[in-house]
């Protein structure tokens, strides 16, 4: 322990200085003599006389000057315990001013050989100002002390000027990567309302297309190229639509035309309107017919186009007059169906090939994309549909095609490889994008 013996002042420890404590000893000692003269004569059986008087009277004596002296023991005790105490905590006290100047020194240390190891792998090394420069650029408060008067504190005036010049820099830095945040926020919204404008501003020219009819002005080529698009198969349909919209998007130069006996075209599209009709369609399918047929009479006789190609390539033609052929069949020949029932067990069953999907999660809710992305084992997936990012976001912020649990998981799994464009109806803002899969 930390205990201490401290002396009261004027107290003589010493043999000859006759301290309290070897008075105690003397007086014990003289008692117990008494007691034990006492105990003598009791033995032998005298009682009372001189000496009897005598014993009683000096052990009294003895007593109370024993009394006297343990009070004056007990304050001396007293007092050392109170000395020792202060002592102790004046101990305590340097001994906790030396563990913290010990805890500092060593965290010096520790600094000192981090700065002297520290080297600056990532990018250039910058250096400080020039003196030179230092002198020109620092305030008043840090050109106060010359390198020759104070060579540490001049260094610490560099560094300090250092510091707040790259603060300056970086608040600067950060507020520049605010705005182009900002700008790219803003310019994402004003390019996903101009990819939305050509699909209105199409429904638009639609819509008027009545009364250009009526006034007799001239149709405008996206119009003349759609209005005899039903009468097509479907295969030249989508081969058409597909290099319309290459076209627009990479090909401006590029001239499309639609050749081919355009009156035999239509009247065979009318001959197999009005005979699948007698067939009793499905609802779907007689509302489309309905819908297709609507056209050809709004539009009135004119050219109706046979087959789709580009400027320079083969042309296509109709099948004889009065050959009993669907309009299928008369543009494109006997076909097979090519579209097979299924489900996630069908993706499940071909990790060789890609996945397909287009629209599986209608107004972005629903699970079934999500079952299909889970059963398929392949690398490539081929999503046609809005994403989100770049949707008018009626419903979700997700999109009308994909629940947003299933983008998260292709997002996580997948890395997007290409992303194109597609022509839509008013509102949708449609992609075909391809998505590779990530491995490890």
């Amino acid at each position: 322990t930390n205990q201490r013996t401290y002396m009261p002042p004027g107290s003589d420890p010493s043999p000859e200085g006759g301290s309290e404590l070897e008075r105690l000893e003397t007086l014990t000692e003289t008692l117990r003599g008494k007691l034990a003269a006492a105990m003598a004569r009791k033995a032998d059986g005298a009682a009372g006389g001189s000496d009897a008087a005598e014993l009683v009277a000096g052990s009294g004596l003895a007593l109370l000057e024993l009394k006297q002296l343990n009070r004056r023991v007990w304050e001396l005790v007293g007092e050392y315990k109170e000395g020792t105490q202060r002592a102790n905590a004046g101990v305590d006290a340097a001994e906790l001013k030396l563990q913290n100047l010990q805890y500092e020194k060593n965290h010096f240390l520790r600094e000192i050989t981090h700065l002297r190891d520290f080297r600056q792998d990532a990018g250039p090394r910058i250096e400080l100002l020039p003196e030179s420069e230092f002198a020109a650029a620092a305030p008043e408060e840090l050109r106060g002390t010359s390198k020759a008067a104070d060579p540490h504190q001049f260094h610490l005036n560099r560094l300090e000027l250092e510091r707040r010049q790259r603060e300056s820099l970086c608040g600067e830095r950060d507020a520049r990567a605010a705005e182009r945040t900002a700008a790219a926020e803003r310019n994402a919204e004003k390019r996903a309302f101009l990819e939305g404008l050509q699909a209105q501003l199409a429904s638009l020219t639609t819509l008027s297309l009545p009364l250009q009819r009526l006034l007799e002005q001239k149709h405008t080529q996206r119009w003349n190229e759609r209005r005899t698009l039903h009468l097509l198969a479907p295969p030249l349909r989508a081969l058409y639509v597909r290099a319309v919209a290459y076209r627009d998007t990479a090909a401006r130069h590029l001239e499309l035309s639609i050749v081919g006996n355009l009156a035999e075209a239509e009247a065979l599209a009318e001959a197999a309107g009005a005979g699948t009709a007698l067939a009793s369609p499905s609802p779907r399918r007689a509302k489309r017919q309905r819908v297709s047929s609507a056209a050809s009479a709004e539009e009135g006789p004119g050219a109706a186009p046979a087959s789709g190609g580009a400027a320079g390539g083969g042309e296509g033609t109709a099948a004889g007059e009065g050959a009993p052929f669907t309009e299928g069949e008369a543009l494109m020949g006997a076909r097979e169906a090519c579209v097979e029932h299924g489900g996630p067990e069908a993706a499940a069953a071909h990790p060789d090939r890609a996945l397909v999907l287009m629209w599986p999660d209608y107004g972005g809710r629903g699970s079934y994309g999500l079952a299909c992305l889970r059963a398929y084992r392949g690398d490539r997936l081929l999503l046609v549909g809005e994403w989100r990012g770049a949707t008018f976001g009626r419903r979700s912020e997700s999109g009308e095609s994909f629940s947003a649990e299933f983008q998260r998981e292709v997002e996580a799994g997948f890395v997007r490889e290409e992303l194109h464009r597609l022509p839509t109806w008013p509102g949708s803002l449609d992609h075909v994008a391809v998505w590779r899969r990530r491995r490890a």
